[in-house]
């Protein structure tokens, strides 16, 4: 799965994600991707708002940019990126759901 924004969209300053097919993704907002981050169960590793308290064992993510994490989750649902625990994670996400987490993500703070 490729989710990407198109050099129109670009252009324009859209941030509509499309998937391969170049079918457009709505989902892309940070309040449901707070609500994802809970509810996925991101915040047990990862912490309340992206910083784990213990970064040598589970990254930092607060702050990061939108589309390195969008690149990493897909990374880790195709199984091109292997981890014990994301990788099933990341299996269960949708691309909406994907857009959603990685907007919170790249929302939060550093």
């Amino acid at each position: 799965m490729t989710l990407s924004v198109s050099a129109t969209d670009q252009a324009s300053g859209s941030n509509m994600y499309h998937d391969a097919t170049g079918s457009p993704l709505f989902v892309n907002d940070r309040d449901n991707g707070e609500k994802l981050y809970t509810s996925k169960g991101c915040v047990e590793c990862h912490g309340p708002r992206g910083y784990s308290a213990d970064v040598n064992m589970v990254p930092k993510i607060a702050g990061m940019d939108r589309q390195y994490v969008i690149d990493q989750l897909l990374a880790f649902q195709s199984g091109k990126r292997q981890n014990v625990i994301m990788s099933p994670m990341a299996a269960t996400l949708t691309s909406d759901d994907i857009l959603a987490l990685a907007t919170f993500i790249s929302s939060v703070h550093k």
